[in-house]
């Protein structure tokens, strides 16, 4: 909220009790997890130190539970650091991971959170086709999400900072760029990825799928 209002140092303030609070306590609570993901997205941008030091929490809060929210947290302020500091790749791939990791939880604010962010940095790696879809993707859970919602909370949604950014995104893309299939999503399976499941699918092991692609 302080961020929202352009009150830096108020929001600096709140984000230096957060780390008290993590790290005061031999024994965190998961819900430590979106504090330090808010935390690290304000700073990522302004204060590569700060947004560091989130992601170190996160990263032993994933090694005490073990549980899908908190490797998505984990991989998107990864992301979100490597964005900021102009490593597009790395960024898309943890952002790939969150979107995933979101998703199987069916968490689907978070998911297009992380789509939008995903958009970004394939932006930034001179893929528009892909980032558009990934846009895009956003943009129809954010429309799912809002017809949930009565006519003020919808408006208030849409009119949300996060929203808005997606929507921007998707504008700012040339049209062209639309893939043909709007379905096809920016995370889907490589082909080799496809033999692999296809191998799965038939039960082989590790081992012998490694041994019939020569892996």
């Amino acid at each position: 909220a302080y961020a929202a209002l352009g009150q830096d140092a108020k929001m600096m303030e709140a984000i230096d009790q957060l780390f008290k609070f993590v790290t005061t306590r031999s024994y965190q609570s998961n819900e430590s997890f979106m504090p330090l993901l808010i935390a690290c997205q304000l700073t990522a941008a302004q204060g590569p130190e700060i947004a560091h030091a989130c992601v170190y929490h996160l990263e032993r809060l994933a090694q005490q539970f073990h549980t899908e929210e908190a490797e998505a947290a984990l991989a998107e302020a990864r992301g979100s650091v490597f964005l900021a500091e102009e490593h597009p790749l790395e960024a898309a791939e943890q952002f790939r991971q969150a979107v995933s990791e979101w998703e199987m939880i069916e968490r689907r604010y978070e998911q297009a959170r992380a789509l939008g962010c995903l958009g970004r940095a394939l932006q930034a790696m001179g893929e528009p086709e892909d980032a558009r879809d990934a846009s895009q993707q956003a943009s129809e859970i954010i429309a799912s999400l809002a017809n949930q919602l009565d006519a003020d909370q919808r408006a208030s949604f849409f009119a949300s900072s996060m929203v808005q950014e997606i929507h921007q995104a998707v504008e700012a893309l040339p049209h062209g760029a639309l893939r043909r299939n709007p379905r096809r999503a920016a995370y889907q399976l490589t082909n080799r990825e496809a033999e692999v499941l296809k191998l799965v699918a038939q039960g082989l092991t590790n081992a012998q799928i490694a041994e019939s692609l020569y892996l």
